[in-house]
């Protein structure tokens, strides 16, 4: 009977271990993925355990501690800068710092999760980043430095981060995104897309409807805000491709197609003037620009399922962007973004 009570006794110590275990990984769990704020010994738990904070495609997990790996990096380059002599500052450790070091965190998971998606859709065109390939190219950049030794106590000043570290963070993603981007070509049909839009355009100011109207129906990026009124430039604030022409086109004339190296354009000259000299037109805009590599990810990116279990954050699939849950921090990114207050962690 004593000898049973002891085969029972290690049984029932390891089960009640097991229990605790458990528990303590659910709590983690629990308090890690439901809750915004988190302790510092759920950070730490999380950190070392592979918790995911995304999963690209069912099974490409960026876990949490590769999040806080890659965030800490970005803290150290910042805070081993001296922007003395620049104006320029960085604290992260105020309530706004810590906010704005939020903000940091979203973005380091956005290029996280894009690296994963590169990665797979490379792969899956049987596109591969060999070892023997990524020594090439760390070896090439060595040169570019300097010598080796440099370039290590530079990458652990910056970053905290090994020769290896380096090839694992930055040039193996890189090296997946060049070879993806050099095997994909956009389509006749995407750019016969693009001329019939402008086209289009032009034919719908051509039958008389207002500049403005026709503006806010085709019009892409920054040109589709205000109706396509761009404002004051002279001809050296423009691309020489646009400028021969604007500067050419009357006073409330419109020009016809302008073909430029980032898509396709319909300039109308509102007004101009001489000022100090230079003269300067008035200008407003249709714009349809060439589909890219960009372009091409982000549709792909839509057909991936991205999940983030983090409470803080979420995966917009309309941009390819990580955003925030909560409307406060989005606001406040708002805001730091056009008033940045001479903090340099901000700008880039």
């Amino acid at each position: 009977m004593k000898k049973e009570d002891k085969k029972i006794k290690p049984r029932i110590v390891f089960g009640a271990v097991g229990i605790i275990l458990c528990f303590g990984l659910l709590v983690t769990a629990i308090l890690l993925y439901r809750t915004g704020e988190k302790l510092n010994v759920v950070e730490t738990i999380a950190s070392k355990l592979p918790y995911p904070a995304a999963i690209v495609g069912f099974k490409n997990i960026i876990t949490y501690g590769e999040l806080k790996n890659n965030l800490t990096a970005v803290k150290n380059f910042y805070e081993s800068q001296d922007y003395s002599e620049t104006g320029f500052r960085v604290d992260f450790s105020t309530e706004d710092g810590q906010k704005r070091l939020k903000i940091k965190e979203k973005n380091v998971l956005t290029k996280l999760i894009e690296n994963k998606i590169i990665k797979k859709l490379a792969q899956d065109r049987k596109i591969s980043v060999t070892p023997d390939q990524v020594s090439e190219e760390v070896n090439r950049k060595l040169q570019e430095y300097g010598n080796q030794e440099n370039f290590e106590k530079e990458m652990r000043r910056l970053y905290n981060w090994s020769v290896k570290d380096f090839e694992e963070k930055i040039v193996r993603p890189d090296m997946y995104k060049r070879a993806l981007e050099n095997k994909i070509k956009i389509s006749e049909t995407d750019q016969l897309n693009q001329k019939n839009k402008i086209k289009n355009a032009l034919e719908e100011l051509n039958s008389g409807k207002p500049f403005s109207e026709v503006a806010q129906k085709f019009s892409e990026g920054e040109s589709a805000k205000n109706k396509g009124d761009l404002g004051w430039f002279s001809s050296e604030q423009m691309v020489p491709e646009l400028a021969v022409t604007a500067f050419a086109t009357e006073k409330n004339a419109t020009s016809e197609i302008i073909e430029s190296s980032v898509g396709l354009h319909i300039i109308r000259v509102n007004d101009k003037k001489i000022e100090d000299g230079v003269e300067k037109i008035n200008i407003s805009q249709i714009f349809v620009r060439n589909k890219n590599f960009s372009d091409w990810l982000l549709e792909e990116e839509k057909n991936i399922r991205i999940s983030i279990p983090l409470a803080e954050y979420y995966w917009d699939s309309s941009v390819g962007e990580v955003k925030f849950s909560d409307n406060k921090m989005e606001k406040f990114e708002e805001e730091i973004t056009k008033n940045f207050n001479g903090d340099i962690s901000v700008l880039f």
